[in-house]
Order: C-alpha cells, then sequence, then structure tokens
C-alpha cells in the first residue's frame, strides 16, 4: 500500500507538471488560459525543455514578459548555444532561441534599437564562426548579417567617420551613439575571414571596418 501510495502521488505530480507547461492559446503569465491552464511565467521558461520552448514561443508572438525575463532567458540560450558537449543542431536551435529573445526584450520596452541588433549580430556572428556560413536567409546568413548591422547603424560610413573624428568633443548623447555604432559593427571583425575575396561585399565590408579603431 506504501508503495502504491507514493506511485499514485508521483503520476499526479507528472500530471501537474504536463499541465503546468503545455499551454495552448494566449494569456499573460498571471491569467487562466483556456481549459483552465496557465501561461508560464519568466523562471518556469527557463526550466521548459528545448523543444516545449520553441514550440510555446512560436505559438505566443507576443507572449507578456518582462525585460529581465527575456534577458535570462537570452542569457542562458546564448550559454547552451556555446556549449560544445551539445550537438551542433541543438546549439543551433538554443541560437535561435536566443535571436528570438533578444527581440522580445526590445519588445517589451527601453532597449535601443541598435543595442537590441548588435546582441543579435553578436549571436549571428558567433554562429558563423562556429558552424561555418550558409547564405540561405537564417542564422549564419552573412549578407543578412551584414545588412542588418549597417541598416542599424542609420547614418552613411562618411557621416560616421566626421563623427568619430572629432568624438572628443561630443556630448553625451553622440558619444553614446558613436559606441552603439562600435557594438554594432564590432561582430563583423569575426566573420571578415568568411567574405571571398571577389565577393562586392569585401569592397563595402573593409572600409566599415576601419572605424572601429575610431569609435570611442
Amino acid at each position: 500500500m506504501p508503495q502504491k501510495a507514493s506511485m499514485q502521488r508521483q503520476l499526479r505530480s507528472i500530471i501537474a507538471s504536463w499541465t503546468r507547461f503545455n499551454v495552448q492559446g494566449s494569456a499573460s503569465s498571471d491569467e487562466p488560459m483556456e481549459g483552465g491552464q496557465r501561461s508560464p511565467d519568466g523562471e518556469e521558461l527557463l526550466r521548459i525543455p528545448l523543444a516545449e520552448l520553441e514550440q510555446f514561443i512560436a505559438a505566443h508572438p507576443s507572449h507578456p514578459l518582462s525585460l529581465q525575463s527575456w534577458e535570462a532567458l537570452r542569457d542562458k540560450s546564448v550559454g547552451n548555444m556555446q556549449n560544445a558537449a551539445l550537438p551542433k543542431g541543438t546549439r543551433l536551435r538554443w541560437a535561435q532561441i536566443a535571436v528570438t529573445a533578444v527581440h522580445r526584450k526590445h519588445d517589451a520596452g527601453q532597449v535601443d534599437q541598435r543595442a537590441s541588433v548588435a546582441e543579435e549580430a553578436r549571436i549571428r556572428a558567433y554562429t558563423i564562426r562556429e558552424f561555418g556560413r550558409v547564405d540561405d536567409g537564417t542564422l549564419r546568413d552573412l549578407p543578412l548579417l551584414f545588412g542588418q548591422v549597417i541598416q542599424a547603424v542609420g547614418l552613411s560610413r562618411e557621416e560616421v567617420f566626421l563623427s568619430a573624428a572629432t568624438w572628443q568633443d561630443s556630448g553625451p548623447s553622440e558619444m553614446l551613439t558613436l559606441r552603439r555604432i562600435k557594438n554594432l559593427l564590432t561582430p563583423l571583425k569575426d566573420v571578415e575571414p568568411y567574405v571571398e575575396a571577389d565577393e562586392p561585399m569585401k569592397a563595402q565590408l573593409k572600409p566599415w571596418l576601419t572605424l572601429i579603431s575610431q569609435l570611442p
């Protein structure tokens, strides 16, 4: 009888855990969902297995969590992305979760667009260095990374060059902008070896890279 009671308790625990995490539909983390199920909060998302986490994020494109919760998920995802003990495919899946968390963190508020793209650029550059370049519109697409970075800079190379030449005389706001631009451009240094010498992008990339050392 004690063994049977123990098995019943374990079964109830498993059912409760499944009900807790097998969420469907859309709701805030503190409101009941259809069928009495509840959407996980930030701490619970960190404990959900990868496959369930992917399903949840895909099904809830506007799930409301705090900036801190998305940052915690990004931090965990980057750690798993960099874990050499995991299979390549699993690490790339975690990299995609990290990028999604960066986007959701920006949507949660008060994250500058340049700072957000710089975070994403670091993740994308890492996957290219670690797993190779694949120009297929996904994480390891180097032209896509380059285009995102330059678009986020929001200024011409000449404008950045002129501002960099006099950065010591800049006010706090302009100084912050220049530092964010430097953070945007820096990941491109890591992927330059993956650009072929005869690619048009090579000639476009090099002038931008020369600005990095001139920025504060």
